[in-house]
């Protein structure tokens, strides 16, 4: 079972003080709620503290515990949010909450009102979002995933960007989202299908300089949490989920060169590591599994 955590992003010291007044299990039952108050709206710092809190979170789990990642973000209708959103892409799912118009509200009852009504709809939307992030989790947590959890660094073709945005973008407020994941991954498919390499009876995906060939059973290692500190801010949270659904914590591609082998290989924070002999292993978050850094000693 996935270890829901919810980040409720944009509020202000009132709309904290009344969601801090709420129960977490209401949000993220059996899972973890983050919220941090705000001073100036969806800002990169509010951001930063968000992101800081949701990887000591995922510090303190087991690896091997699957995490669903959700961003509820609160802010006024017109809101250019772009920058923001982009710190959660493509480990989160992420939907925008328009904020209550206080302007109307003149005394202290009428502004609560408009702010637990706020907490509600937080409520009743974190219900939906946990469902969706269950639906992309069915999607990529698999001994053989489809195209969703491709490395966005190393699978070097536009369409695995664009697959990705639109599922960001437009999960949380699809009819069918089901529908929506399946049209998503057919349409990257039309431009970069399954093929079958030389050699090999089992299919896999291809930018045209590697096969991205499934370990099946053979993983050789994953991100460890102990290890961290040598990582960036995010690197965490993408080797734990895609678009709000959980990853399986020690998947990696076994990556094949088309014609040759590239001589480094940029990881999760862009580290350059050499390619083992004959092959590579790339993660969904692209962590680069089992090859030492450039000039640096081989470490497991």
């Amino acid at each position: 079972m996935s270890f829901p955590l919810v980040i409720i992003a944009g509020a202000d010291q009132d709309l904290f003080n009344a969601l801090s007044a709420t129960s977490a299990d209401r949000f993220a039952p059996n899972g973890a709620r983050i919220i941090k108050p705000t001073h100036n709206g969806l800002s990169r710092e509010h951001a930063e503290a968000l992101l800081t809190a949701a990887r000591a979170e995922l510090k303190a789990l087991r690896e091997t515990q699957p995490v669903n990642i959700i961003v509820l973000a609160v802010s006024e209708a017109n809101t250019d949010d772009a920058e923001f959103r982009r710190a959660f892409f493509p480990f989160a799912y992420y939907q925008r909450i328009n904020a209550p118009d206080l302007s109307n509200a003149r005394s202290v009852n009428a502004r609560n009102r408009l702010r637990n009504a706020l907490v509600g709809t937080l409520r009743t939307t974190v219900l939906e979002a946990r469902k969706r992030a269950d639906l992309v989790k069915k999607s990529v947590y698999r001994a053989n995933p489809g195209p969703l959890v491709l490395p966005l660094r190393n699978f070097q073709s536009r369409h695995l960007a664009t697959l990705l945005e639109t599922v960001f973008d437009r999960l949380p407020t699809a009819r069918d989202p089901e529908a929506l994941l399946a049209q998503a991954e057919l349409e990257f498919l039309r431009h970069e299908p399954w093929i079958t390499p030389p050699g090999s009876s089992r299919r896999c995906l291809s930018d045209r300089r590697h096969y991205f060939n499934s370990p099946g059973r053979h993983r050789h290692g994953y991100y460890q949490n102990v290890k961290d500190s040598d990582h960036g801010l995010t690197c965490l949270l993408n080797a734990r989920a895609r678009l709000g659904g959980a990853l399986v914590h020690d998947f990696h591609f076994d990556c094949a060169p088309v014609k040759k082998l590239d001589r480094r290989y940029n990881d999760c924070h862009g580290d350059e590591h050499p390619p083992k002999e004959g092959y590579v292993n790339i993660a969904p978050g692209d962590g680069i599994i089992g090859s030492p850094k450039k000039d640096t000693p081989a470490t497991s």
